[in-house]
């Protein structure tokens, strides 16, 4: 059974209707700053309650008044808020959930003290509704969204403005009572709409987004905030908490229903500074249960109604913190999911024949490299051989020069010889002839 919470960050807050008026206040720079931030975001907006009374009777806002009413329609834009009000001097006070469901946030002005009450309402079918402390309030569809002028500024209200505020008050708004009072006392009991069932509440928020802490005694579900959001497209989904140092673990489960996740970040913000971020689900920080990885961009498949994703916490002093977490959700229906398991498994089996591939390609690859290292040595083995022909060659090459040396000292020394022996023969036969010729020239005188 989903219940109302309210959550005080600052305990002098309890009783925002009892808090100091608006009168001697710069309430003006207040309301402006606030609705133009409103307005940066695209969130449809408008001045409420005794905001629009008081501008629209009076021209002015009620000097008893203490504080601001703005009533916005939440849409993608809410998570982003909180943080965006932060940056620019507010200071979040009270919230007010729903089933965990944001119906009210009220920040302080810091520079002028004033009080920026925002009531949050659904969509649901025709009519509008918000959950808050005095029942469920509606604002049926026959007021229109338009500019009311203020003091030279454009607001917007919803229109016919006084119509609005016979619905809001009833008749008797146009005549003040001059003091302060309980805004249920005051209110129009048609407001307040009875009717609804409660499962219908949510019709645009079917798919929930809750937060676990893990202060030292594990998780449960009194510890934890539910946040309702659209499905197919990012989201960021933001959350004010008061954290401090017994805080272990976070755990988010992304989803009540089975489909595919697509995790996008996760973010731990003070004063819109970061402390702590994650942004891969590959971290080792990180663990996912329920959650079947099926691409490395960080989608998964949700299989049942209770998919985890923790997440360890550094030391963090006691602090108000904003919890910032970004994804995408797509429904699948139980055919579909079942078709994507199957093509899960047998991508998980051609994984795994992939790796055997590998390994055995891996064995290969070891094999050839083992093969050019051998090739490689005998390469050397080669080359040295080469180097040692070539040496043994040159060596050859030397004696063969020696050996025609000592040939030709051997013929030179031959030819000097047969010379000189050719002389020592050729004498005595010169002297036998010398002496022939003699005896020959004789005989020819004799005769």
């Amino acid at each position: 059974m989903d219940k109302l919470e309210v959550t005080l960050y600052d305990k002098r807050f309890a009783n925002i209707h009892k808090y100091e008026p608006l009168k001697c206040k710069k309430y003006d720079s207040t309301l402006f700053k606030g609705c133009g931030l409103l307005k940066e975001l695209k969130i449809d907006h408008w001045i409420a309650a005794g905001t629009a009374l008081g501008i629209h009777r009076d021209g002015d806002l009620i000097q008893w008044d203490t504080d601001i009413d703005i009533e916005i329609v939440a849409n993608d834009k809410l998570p982003l808020l909180l943080n965006i009000f932060s940056k620019n001097g507010f200071k979040l006070i009270r919230e007010m959930t729903f089933g965990g469901i944001p119906m009210q946030y009220c920040f302080l002005d810091k520079e002028t003290r004033v009080l920026f009450d925002i009531y949050i309402f659904y969509k649901n079918r025709d009519k509008l509704f918000n959950w808050n402390d005095y029942g469920r309030m509606t604002i049926p569809p026959q007021f229109k969204l338009g500019k009311t002028i203020y003091k030279g500024h454009s607001l917007y209200s919803l229109l016919p403005l006084n119509k609005y505020l016979d619905f809001r008050y009833g008749k008797s708004w146009k005549r003040s009572k001059g003091r302060k009072e309980g805004w249920k006392s005051d209110a129009n009991p048609k407001i307040f709409d009875f009717t609804f069932e409660q499962s219908s509440l949510f019709d645009q928020n079917k798919i929930m987004f809750q937060i676990y802490f893990d202060r030292g005694n594990g998780f449960n579900e009194k510890d934890s905030i539910k946040i309702g959001y659209e499905t197919n497209k990012e989201i960021t989904l933001s959350k004010i908490i008061h954290i401090n140092s017994k805080l272990k673990r976070i755990r988010i489960d992304p989803s009540n229903c089975s489909g595919l996740v697509r995790f996008h970040g996760f973010d731990i913000l003070m004063n819109g500074e970061t402390l702590y971020s994650v942004n891969s689900p590959s971290q080792s920080n990180i663990l996912f249960q329920n959650l079947i990885p099926l691409q490395e961009n960080g989608t998964f498949i949700c299989s049942n109604n209770d998919p985890m994703i923790y997440f360890n916490m550094p030391y963090i002093k006691c602090s108000l913190l904003e919890i910032v977490c970004h994804l995408e959700f797509f429904p699948v229906n139980e055919k579909i999911l079942a078709s994507v398991n199957k093509l899960q498994i047998i991508n998980e089996l051609k994984d795994e024949q992939f790796k055997e591939k590998d390994a055995h390609i891996g064995i290969l690859e070891t094999a050839v490299k083992d093969k050019d290292v051998h090739i490689r040595n005998l390469e050397g083995i080669i080359k040295d051989n080469s180097a040692n022909i070539s040496n043994l060659e040159t060596a050859i090459t030397d004696k063969d020069v020696h050996i025609r040396n000592i040939e030709s000292s051997l013929r030179n020394i031959e030819s000097s010889f047969i010379y000189k022996a050719g002389n020592v023969i050729s004498m005595p036969l010169a002297a036998i002839r010398k002496y022939f010729d003699h005896i020959l020239r004789s005989i020819k005188v004799r005769s």
